[in-house]
């Protein structure tokens, strides 16, 4: 099991329901279920997953054959979403054009528009500090949630 830049990941959990057995992995990513299987005949198709904290589960499909050993590989990716938001003036409800709107984990900066709207896209799912600077205007640094396979929309209002 690893994730999208192919580091192993360790301690994740993989499971087949069917046969009710769950394992994790180890530090190089690998795992075991440290068993001999038992599978009834005729052999099926059966559901294997891999999660692992912070990252989307995978899902795969094995066929266990009496005498074989079968290897299932998977790759795990982020949890993403989407921030979309809003400057305003707190003196006139106005749009903030020009303002530096950072979110310091992922290194990343917008600078917003004309209607004073900014976007950060794919960005991992979690709270993220998010860090707006405007002339003329008092620095806001605030706690914003981003969430998995969603748009998280949001309206700052800040003071001269």
């Amino acid at each position: 099991v690893s994730d999208a830049s192919g580091v192993p990941l360790a301690a994740a959990v993989v499971s087949i329901p069917a046969l009710n057995v769950t394992t994790r992995t180890g530090a190089n990513g690998t795992y075991d279920f440290g068993q001999t299987l038992r599978v009834t005949l005729p052999v099926l198709p059966l559901g294997i997953s891999a999660t692992a904290q912070g990252l989307q589960p995978a899902v795969g499909f094995v066929t266990l054959t009496p005498g074989f050993t079968t290897v299932q590989n998977f790759t795990l990716v982020a949890n993403t979403g989407n921030l979309i938001g809003q400057l305003v003036s707190s003196v006139n409800n106005q749009p903030v054009i020009g303002a530096l709107v950072t979110i310091p984990a992922i290194n990343q900066g917008r600078i917003t528009d004309l209607f004073g709207s900014f976007t950060f896209f794919a960005i991992p799912a979690q709270v993220h500090q998010v860090d707006i600077q405007a002339a003329g205007f008092t620095r806001l640094t605030t706690q914003v949630p981003v969430f998995s396979d969603r748009t998280n929309a949001v309206r700052f209002v800040i003071s001269p």
